[in-house]
This record gives structure tokens, C-alpha cells and sequence, in this order.
């Protein structure tokens, strides 16, 4: 049986959930809470399997909810619940550690399958957000396609926090063509910031300290 923890601040939403989730032979609701902080509290009161949760909460929400329920119960899978169906908070939340990223809009049928497949081990998304990432990653991937091999070797450096100088110092090359390369590759990827770089790069497995740590 997965027990599951249910974090948003509207009632309703928590009501409606309780009853989609009622008399299911695998999935149990064992608590509720409406704000970040009642959530941390709730976790150690007892065992939670899967929290389902709304990013948009009072006093601590989005990524650093996120992180401090993973860092508090190591294990726990985490389903993001949202209004918001916007990529860049969806990738937030993704690399934060969410197992998986679902709108309100959704269908019940759709999210009581969605809860299902995160219950057991697997991720989800809503479709339009899947459509979403699955064709900005096409276009990185592409963009990455052509850089060239220097471009990539600069990327890399970046994505694993090297500046622009420890970087020259060890391709050998100057500050300047460092730099030359970075704003090259910038272009090249659609990266508007270094955030967009670092999640691009966290999801293609680019960042070393990520995947090792």
C-alpha cells in the first residue's frame, strides 16, 4: 500500500483528491496539509510514501519544498500538482527532484493514473508539458548538434561551475576565445541565461557533480 501525503492550500483540491484516491486497493491517503512548513511537520509524523504537491503554497514553496521533503525523508517520491503549466517551472521543479509534474486541468481519470504510475516507481507529466519539453529538447539537442567541438568542451566547463579563466587555463586558450565561444554556444542553444544553460544541462547529464553527487 503507498501512503500518501497530500500538500495544497485549497480544501476543495485536497477534498477532491481524498475522493479520487478513496477505496483504491494500492493507494492510501495517510495525511494532509495546506501550507509548506505543516507539510515537513506532517512527514515526521509518520510513514509517507508519495507527497502530492502544490508548488504554489504559503511561507515555503517550489523548489525549496521540494528539496527539503527529498533532504527530510530520502526516498519519498514527490508529484507536483499545479496550475501552473509553464515549462520553466515545470524544469524547476523536475530538477529539484519531483518525480513527476501534473496541471489541475488535467482529467481525473488522467491524474489518478499519473499518481498510479509515480506510485510505482515511474515519472509523468501532463501531456501538453511532455509536448512542451519533449520539443524545446529536440531544438537544444539540435543546437548542441552544431556546435562545434571547442563550443562543446566550453558548455561542459560551464555546466560543472568552471569560469570563464579556469576554463582557458585548461583548453589553453585565451580569456577572449573563451568567451567568444561561450556567447557562440549561447546563441547556438537558445539559452537566454545561465539558467537555461544549467537545466539544459542537468537534464542531458552534462553536469558531473550531479550525476556523481
Amino acid at each position: 500500500m503507498t501512503r500518501i501525503l497530500i500538500i495544497d492550500n485549497h480544501p476543495l483540491i485536497r477534498e477532491g483528491l481524498k475522493r479520487l484516491l478513496e477505496g483504491h486497493p494500492t493507494l492510501q491517503v495517510v495525511g494532509e496539509a495546506g501550507d509548506g512548513y505543516g507539510a515537513l511537520h506532517r512527514l515526521m509524523a509518520g510513514p509517507v510514501d508519495l507527497a502530492i504537491v502544490d508548488i504554489s503554497l504559503p511561507g515555503l514553496s517550489d523548489v525549496e519544498l521540494i528539496s527539503r521533503l527529498r533532504a527530510q525523508r530520502p526516498g519519498l517520491r514527490v508529484l507536483v500538482l499545479s496550475l501552473h503549466g509553464h515549462v520553466a517551472i515545470a524544469q524547476r521543479a523536475l530538477c529539484a527532484g519531483a518525480n513527476g509534474y501534473l496541471t489541475k486541468d488535467m482529467a481525473p481519470e488522467l491524474i489518478l493514473a499519473s499518481i498510479e504510475k509515480v506510485a510505482e516507481g515511474g515519472r509523468a507529466l501532463s501531456p501538453l508539458l511532455a509536448e512542451a519539453l519533449a520539443f524545446e529538447s529536440l531544438q537544444q539537442r539540435r543546437g548542441q548538434d552544431a556546435l562545434s567541438a571547442r563550443e562543446q568542451e566550453v558548455l561542459e566547463g560551464l555546466a560543472n561551475g568552471e569560469s570563464l579563466g579556469a576554463i582557458a587555463v585548461r583548453l589553453g586558450i585565451s580569456h577572449k576565445t573563451v568567451s567568444t565561444h561561450k556567447a557562440n554556444l549561447m546563441t547556438k542553444m537558445g539559452f537566454n541565461s545561465m539558467a537555461d544553460l544549467f537545466r539544459y544541462a542537468i537534464a542531458q547529464g552534462l553536469c558531473l557533480a550531479e550525476v556523481q553527487g
